[in-house]
């Protein structure tokens, strides 16, 4: 979204999509729209979010261990950030 002027927009973004292909070497057709569309939660079956991972099929967040703790239930190194 953008308050300027659609045609300074669409040069922008045709001179940062050829950047990225030509300076980056990105093979993609359309870089840009493919990650716009790798934000979406539902796409694809797991995703991370800035909630936690997502599960895309069964459209929910899925539970996952504490900080301050390691999947083995043990204690982690840095207590001080524990959130639990």
């Amino acid at each position: 979204m953008s308050n300027e002027d659609g045609y300074l927009v669409a040069q922008k973004y045709t001179a940062i999509d050829k950047m990225v292909k030509e300076e980056l070497g990105s093979t993609l057709t359309a870089p840009f729209m493919t990650l716009s569309f790798m934000a979406l939660l539902v796409i694809p079956h797991l995703k991370l979010s800035d909630k936690g991972l997502f599960d895309g099929d069964g459209f929910s967040l899925i539970p996952t261990p504490s900080p301050s703790r390691n999947f083995a239930g043990e204690k982690g190194i840095r207590e001080d950030y524990a959130i639990d």
